[in-house]
């Protein structure tokens, strides 16, 4: 995937000291939930992004020439309470959710727009309780949907559902018992 790089970042990444930091903007059904690998509060574009102290693992990033679906994992750990409830009890699989990494000035501000790393579907979530909570959350590549089969009836129930008030499929199962006469008899 080709990635754009703001000029103030590839700026900022020539200084002889940086400040990386990995930003997790995740969609759950309540808001989004928003985690940065730094200490205290990350503000950017009106976000705030909690400090984790540490996002704890990502997989792999797999990118090669051909077009492919991979996905990864993130592993977070020392999360607070309120975090460990919200993954226990929303609906979050198939809701989007994207990694980036950006730079932080010498005053902990982000400097310029961060890159995205990966973003995908949110997929499995799985809990390990022990003297603290971890949790490991797969990330599948939107390019996942392409092999999913999109079913579609074409009817006019099914057209309200994604477009409410549209007449364009309104007598479709009555075209379908419909003999029509094409030509001289």
């Amino acid at each position: 995937m080709t990635r754009s790089i703001d000029t103030a970042v590839v700026t900022a990444s020539q200084q002889p000291t940086i400040y990386p930091v990995l930003m997790f903007d995740g969609d759950f059904s309540s808001g989004h939930l928003r985690l940065h690998s730094g200490v205290g509060p990350l503000v950017y574009a009106g976000n705030t992004y909690t400090g984790s102290g540490s996002l704890g693992k990502i997989s792999s990033i797999e990118e090669g020439i051909e077009l492919s679906a991979s996905g990864i994992t993130v592993s977070l750990s020392g999360l607070p309470g309120d975090v460990i409830s919200t993954s226990l009890g929303e609906h979050y699989q198939g809701r989007f959710a994207v990694l980036y990494v950006a730079l932080l000035d010498d005053n902990g501000q982000v400097i310029g727009i961060p890159t995205i790393l990966f973003q995908g579907r949110m997929d499995n979530m799985n809990l390990t309780i022990g003297a603290s909570v971890d949790i490991s959350l797969a990330i599948e590549n939107l390019l996942r949907d392409w092999n999913r089969p999109k079913e579609r009836r074409y009817n006019n129930t099914d057209q309200q559902a994604y477009y409410p008030g549209d007449k364009g499929l309104e007598f479709t199962e009555q075209a379908v018992e419909s003999e029509i006469n094409w030509g001289r008899a």
